[in-house]
């Protein structure tokens, strides 16, 4: 998924926060105006389920007066290894 934010020095951006319906996205990878950000350093996910319908949050902490492009791509939940061996 991939959006722009059209900031302005007259209506900026700062600390993005982005609620993605209908998605299950925990470890989701994101990008900055192309450049990847780091989990936990550049950006925090959080994840709300409900009984129908999760949804994913994100947390930018930037700032920009320019427009800003962001990415968002879901990465695959990772599976307990159950083969013994």
């Amino acid at each position: 998924m991939r959006f722009a934010l059209n900031a302005t020095k007259q209506s900026p951006v700062h600390n993005i926060c982005l609620v993605l319906e209908n998605t299950d996205w925990p470890n989701a990878a994101i990008s900055l105006n192309g450049k990847k950000l780091s989990p936990g350093k550049d950006y925090q996910t959080g994840l709300i389920q409900g009984l129908d319908e999760s949804q994913t949050v994100l947390w930018i902490p930037a700032s920009s007066s320019v427009p800003v492009e962001i990415t968002v791509n879901a990465v695959a939940k990772s599976t307990p290894n159950t083969s013994g061996g």
